[in-house]
């Protein structure tokens, strides 16, 4: 579970839709994806006693490739025990389900985990207070995060135990449906959520923008005295062999290991006097 969000951009949703974006308006056949760039991060960027890889066991990689289910309506998980480690990647596209209870954990907690962090970003940026959801939402659930976290997974072990699937029960599923409902309306929909979709896109595409370029050139790279591009030559030197040639993936590469307060400093810094 730890490791399920290693490969997210920058700013959420917001930055992996750009990202995606960008790279198919290089090469069609290019994507990004946050499940699959997880694995590519424990695979291949990341690096252990400098090897490239983590050499995480197949219950690690099936949590992370596997994590997002798109839909709130899977209110029990039962593992395809069938799929191989091969099958991974190709599964993380289509939302498949895990291979393993693991991953089904990992699955259902990043929906409980989805729907609650947002309520409380949302009561921090002024959009809404607890207070504003739903008598029934309240009472079923509870009035605050950690207590809506605590509801939900209480009834999950009471439902799972001793089975080979990962369950919540039908009434607590369909008030976590009902709570989404409300966080689409309240959250998703608001004002401020637009302009931070934009501040997203806008820094993510001018970092890409900025960066991408320089991969044609690597002597005016190596040569730049802007520390952003400096770090970018370092990046690249340390992960990919020059004679391979870097390009657009080695970009998303970069600007999806950032932070969002990394990104907009490196923005920051490529465009502003």
């Amino acid at each position: 579970a730890l490791g399920h969000d290693l490969g997210h951009a920058p700013f959420g949703h917001s930055g992996e839709r750009t990202l995606d974006e960008c790279l198919r308006k290089q090469d069609s056949r290019l994507f990004f994806q946050h499940e699959l760039h997880s694995l590519r991060v424990i695979d291949r960027l990341a690096t252990h006693h400098g090897r490239p890889g983590l050499n995480l066991c197949f219950e690690v990689r099936d949590g992370i490739a596997s994590h997002c289910g798109e839909t709130y309506h899977e209110h029990e998980l039962v593992p395809d025990r069938g799929k191989t480690a091969d099958q991974l990647a190709m599964s993380a596209r289509t939302h498949a389900l895990p291979a393993t209870l693991e991953g089904c954990v990992v699955r259902m907690v990043d929906k409980i985990a989805y729907v609650g962090r947002d309520i409380e970003d949302a009561v921090r940026a002024g959009i809404m207070d607890f207070e504003d959801l739903p008598r029934a939402i309240q009472s079923s659930l509870g009035r605050t995060n950690g207590e809506i976290i605590n509801t939900l997974v209480t009834d999950i072990i009471r439902n799972s135990y001793d089975r080979d699937a990962i369950i919540l029960s039908r009434a607590c599923g369909e008030s976590m449906e009902e709570l989404l409902r409300e966080n689409v309306d309240r959250i998703y929909k608001s004002d401020k959520i637009k302009r931070y979709e934009k501040m997203a896109r806008n820094v993510i595409e001018g970092l890409f923008d900025a960066l991408l370029p320089m991969t044609a050139d690597p002597e005016k790279l190596a040569a730049s005295e802007n520390k952003v591009l400096r770090g970018f030559h370092r990046y690249l030197l340390e992960r990919y062999d020059p004679l391979e040639g870097w390009g657009p993936q080695q970009v998303v590469d970069y600007i999806a290991g950032m932070t969002d307060s990394f990104a907009s400093k490196s923005f920051e810094d490529l465009y502003w006097f």
